[in-house]
């Protein structure tokens, strides 16, 4: 006797990236986590002022870490355009070299 199977439907590499994508646009949560990026900015402040008084307030640190994820947002984006127009799905170092370059003048 011959039983028939069901295949397991296929799951192209593009449509769950892209599933992916659309979910993490539509999410609202950090894509840094706090903590890590508060010791950042910490080391940043140590390094930059010599001296480990200064301290941030909680909603200050909190914009600041907003400003960053939409910086590097925008910038992934406008890069993910650049190998696009390129030709390219993937996104390579000269990609970002060519947007910094664009970005400055």
């Amino acid at each position: 006797m011959i039983t028939a199977h069901k295949k397991q439907p296929l799951v192209r590499l593009k449509s769950k990236a892209l599933r992916e994508i659309r979910h993490e646009q539509s999410s609202t949560r950090q894509l840094i986590p706090n903590a890590p990026f508060s010791r950042i900015v910490k080391d940043i402040i140590e390094d930059a002022t010599g001296s480990s008084e200064y301290r941030m307030r909680k909603d200050a640190l909190q914009a600041l870490q907003a400003d960053c994820e939409s910086y590097v947002v925008e910038m992934f984006n406008e890069s993910n355009r650049i190998a696009l127009h390129c030709g390219r799905e993937t996104l390579v170092v000269e990609d970002l070299r060519i947007w910094k370059g664009i970005k400055e003048n």
